[in-house]
C-alpha cells in the first residue's frame, strides 16, 4: 500500500507542470483518490494531463501540500492556499532548503496553478 501510494505521488509530482487546482461548491468534482492525514484531506484526480486537487482541513489559515522532497522541504513542489473573507489565495512554491520554500516566480519559474476556487465554512 505504501509503495503504491509513493508511486502515485511520484506520478502526481511529474504532472504538476500542468497543475490545475480546482474546488468549487457549484460544480461537483469526483476525485479518484483521497488521502487523510490526521484532520487534513487531500483528494485528487488526473484528467487530460491536468491534476485536479482538493485540500481540506479544520483551519482558518493556510493549507498546503508538497510533492517529492529530497530532504524535508528541499526540492519539493508546493501548493499553498487559504480563503479569507471569500477571497481565495493560492501560491506555487518550491523548496529551496530543508526548512524554506519560495514562490516559483521569484526563481524565474512559472505559476502553474489555474482554475482556482475555494471556500471556508464555520471557524
Amino acid at each position: 500500500m505504501k509503495k503504491e501510494l509513493s508511486r502515485t505521488l511520484r506520478i502526481i509530482a511529474v504532472l504538476t507542470f500542468s497543475l490545475c487546482l480546482f474546488q468549487t461548491v457549484a460544480v461537483a468534482v469526483d476525485y479518484a483518490h483521497e488521502l487523510k492525514v490526521k484532520k487534513m484531506t487531500f483528494a485528487w484526480k488526473i484528467q487530460q494531463q491536468k491534476l485536479y486537487v482538493k485540500l481540506t482541513a479544520p483551519t482558518t489559515g493556510w493549507v498546503a501540500i508538497g510533492f517529492n522532497p529530497t530532504y524535508r522541504m528541499q526540492d519539493a513542489n508546493f501548493v499553498l492556499g487559504y480563503v479569507k473573507d471569500g477571497n481565495v489565495k493560492v501560491a506555487d512554491h518550491f523548496g529551496v532548503r530543508p526548512k524554506e520554500h519560495i514562490n516559483d516566480t521569484a526563481m524565474k519559474g512559472s505559476n502553474n496553478i489555474t482554475d482556482v476556487s475555494g471556500s471556508e465554512t464555520g471557524k
